[in-house]
């Protein structure tokens, strides 16, 4: 779980997985924003005006083959994202690794808040991660409720 706190968005939350593979997210470790499901999450349903200061001097690095490396195909992705309800990240960042997010929503019914599912590639494909999407939502709704949203 990923949430926008000072500036940024950070890891607040994180169950680890049985074995020894460490990955990238860390609790309080920042997200890196065109990359991962929860960064795409956030920005694809945060206001406009957030959405752009938390933007503002991004620079769209390469991580791997898989990574959106410009403004113009960040935003397209945003919309698709927009558009199926969830966000995301197909090796962008971790090659080796992908996952799946949905938007969580504050009292305000604002999105400042996203959860994600991450699996190895060598386990888990991205199709099936998709599969799990009706249990990610029906979480990510149960925590919106419990910060208050009523819808």
């Amino acid at each position: 779980m990923a949430t926008v706190e000072d500036g940024r968005v950070v890891y607040v939350d994180k169950v680890e997985p049985q074995g020894g593979v460490r990955l990238y997210s860390q609790v309080g470790k920042p997200v890196v924003l065109h990359t991962s499901g929860v960064g795409k999450t956030i920005l694809a349903f945060l206001p406009e005006h957030e959405r752009a200061e938390l933007l503002a001097g991004h620079h769209f690095q390469r991580y791997t083959g898989s990574t959106i490396t410009s403004a113009a195909a960040f935003d397209a992705e945003l919309e698709r994202i927009r558009a199926r309800g969830h966000g995301e990240d197909d090796g962008e960042y971790e090659s080796f690794v992908h996952c799946v997010a949905v938007p969580i929503r504050d009292g305000t019914g604002t999105v400042r808040s996203a959860l994600s599912v991450t699996a190895l590639r060598a386990q888990t494909d991205l199709a099936d991660l998709r599969g799990q999407l009706p249990g990610i939502r029906s979480t990510a709704r149960a925590i919106s409720r419990a910060l208050g949203w009523t819808q």
